[in-house]
C-alpha cells in the first residue's frame, strides 16, 4: 500500500487522513472464537455453498456464523472458543476435493493481506506410535504440514546411520485435495495449469493419482464414466444417490447476483437458498461471466442477473471430486450456456495441450469487454 500511494500524486483532500475508530466496532470479527479461510478452487463458489459443506462437516456448531470475504474466502464466527479450536485442530477440511485453509483471524489485517500457503496433512507435526511409543509396520503414519505453492512429495529419501544405507519411500496422503499431474501443486488440474509438464515415453505425466491413500470403503459405479466429460443441463441421479441439476433457476442465491437500478427482491432469493440446504444441493460455482442472463436493454434500463447454474449434493461430490462449471456465451439464446466437466478423483485423465487454428466465433461480438479486447489484443 505505502509503494502505491508513492506512486500517486495526491490532492490536498485524498492526503488527508480520515480517522475511523474501529477499535470500538461491536459487529466486526474481533473475538477469539474466529477463523478465516479460503477453498482452493478456480470457480468460485457462493458463501452458502461454503456454508452447507462445511456446517455439518464442523459437527454443526451453535451460534456459527459465516460471511463471505471475497472470491472463495470466508470468515467463521464461532459461539465458543472450544468449537474454534475444534475446527482449527481438525485441518485439513475439503469440499468436495477442493482444499479449504483455515487459520486465526487477526482484526488488525484485512483478508486480502492474509496469505494460505500451507495444509496440515514436509516438517512432522506429530508421528503415529503404539502404547510403548514405537512406530513400525508395513507404513509410517504422521501429520504434516505442506506447502501448497510447492510440488508434493512423491517420496522421501531416509539414510540410515546404523546400517549407512540410503533408501527410498513412497509417501501416500490422506484427505489429499485437487492436486495437478503436471506440476504436483495443489488446487489445480492439469487441464488449467500454466507451465504443462512433458509426457514420458508411455504417455504419462510427473504425478498420477497414486498420491492418495485408496479409499476401499468408497463405491464407484462401473468405468463408463472416466476423465473429464461434458453433460448437459439438466437433473441427474441414479441408485447410489448422487443429484445434480444444472440449468435456468430463475432465481439468485444474494443481491450480489444481479445487477440493474432495482433492487431484487429479498424473500425470494431467501426461498430459493432454503429449497437448495432443504434439498441438501450445493452451488459448483463458476468460471467466466458472472452474470448468465441479460434483458439487452441499453443504459439505465439493462438488467443482468446469475440465473443458470449447476447444484449437485453431497454424494454427488463424493464420486465426482473435480467438477468445473464455465459460463459460455452463445449466439442464440440471452442465457449463457453452462459447461460442466466433471472428473473423478485419481481416475481422471490429463490431457494433452494441442495447438488450434485460430477460429472467429460471432458470439464473440456479444461479450460486455469484446471491443477492449480486440483493441488490446
Amino acid at each position: 500500500m505505502a509503494e502505491m500511494l508513492g506512486r500517486l500524486k495526491l490532492t490536498l483532500e485524498e492526503s488527508d487522513a480520515v480517522e475511523v475508530a474501529d477499535d470500538i466496532e461491536e459487529d466486526l470479527a474481533t473475538s477469539d472464537c474466529v477463523i478465516i479461510g479460503k477453498v482452493l478452487s478456480q470457480g468460485v463458489l457462493h458463501i452458502q455453498t461454503i456454508t452447507s459443506a462445511l456446517k455439518p462437516a464442523w459437527g454443526n456448531p451453535k451460534g456459527l456464523r459465516m460471511r463471505t470475504a471475497g472470491d472463495n474466502m470466508f470468515i467463521a464466527d464461532f459461539g465458543s472458543k472450544q468449537d474454534k479450536n475444534r475446527v482449527l485442530d481438525g485441518s485439513p477440511w475439503n469440499i468436495g476435493k477442493r482444499a479449504v485453509l483455515v487459520q486465526e483471524f487477526d482484526a488488525s489485517m484485512r483478508p486480502s493481506d492474509i496469505h494460505f500457503d500451507h495444509v496440515d496433512l514436509g516438517p512432522v507435526e506429530k508421528l503415529e506410535v503404539d502404547d510403548q511409543d514405537r512406530a513400525c509396520g508395513a507404513y509410517l503414519r504422521a501429520k504434516v504440514q505442506i506447502n501448497i505453492t510447492k510440488p508434493l512429495m512423491r517420496g522421501v529419501s531416509i539414510f540410515s546411520t546404523k546400517r549407512q544405507v540410503k533408501e527410498w519411500y513412497e509417501v501416500r496422503y490422506e484427505k489429499l485435495p485437487n492436486y495437478c499431474y503436471s506440476c504436483g501443486i495443489i488446487g489445480h488440474s492439469s487441464v488449467e495449469c500454466l507451465i504443462p509438464a512433458e509426457r514420458d515415453a508411455d504417455g504419462l505425466l510427473p504425478y498420477s493419482g497414486d498420491l492418495r491413500v485408496p479409499d476401499d470403503k468408497k463405491k464407484r459405479p462401473s468405468d463408463d464414466v472416466n476423465g473429464q466429460n461434458s453433460i448437459s443441463a439438466g437433473k441427474s441421479g441414479g441408485t447410489s444417490g448422487q443429484e445434480s441439476m444444472s440449468g435456468d433457476f430463475n432465481e439468485a442465491l444474494s443481491s450480489d447476483e444481479h445487477l440493474g437500478r432495482t433492487e431484487r427482491g429479498g424473500s425470494q432469493m431467501k426461498l430459493f437458498r432454503e429449497c437448495l440446504e432443504n434439498c441438501g444441493l450445493l452451488d459448483l460455482g463458476f468460471s467466466g461471466p458472472k452474470f448468465t442472463w441479460n434483458n439487452r436493454q441499453e443504459g439505465i434500463n439493462n438488467v443482468r442477473v446469475r440465473l443458470d447454474r449447476a447444484v449437485v449434493n453431497g454424494q454427488f461430490l463424493q464420486l465426482f471430486d473435480d467438477c468445473h462449471v464455465d459460463n459460455i456465451i452463445t449466439f442464440s439464446s440471452d442465457h449463457y450456456a453452462i459447461l460442466i466437466s466433471i472428473g473423478r478423483g485419481g481416475d481422471t485423465k490429463d490431457y494433452r495441450h494441442v495447438t488450434q487454428n485460430f477460429r472467429y466465433e460471432a458470439m464473440w461480438a456479444r461479450a460486455a469487454d469484446y471491443k477492449e479486447v480486440v483493441e488490446k489484443n
